[in-house]
């Protein structure tokens, strides 16, 4: 019901809801695991808004 609102990580298989893991740059709250990021989620991190 509510799956769409969590990733579970490949490292330990904790839950990080979405929102959250979106702002710390796909990195796990449990272990500090990088999960992975599509193209355009990073270029969305390095490019300022507006340029």
């Amino acid at each position: 019901k509510y799956r769409h609102l969590w990733v579970q990580c490949e490292n330990c298989y904790g839950l990080n809801y979405k929102k959250f893991l979106k702002s710390k740059m796909n990195i796990c709250e449990q272990c500090g695991y990088h999960l992975k990021m599509s193209s355009s989620d990073r270029i969305e991190l390095l490019i300022d808004p507006g340029t």
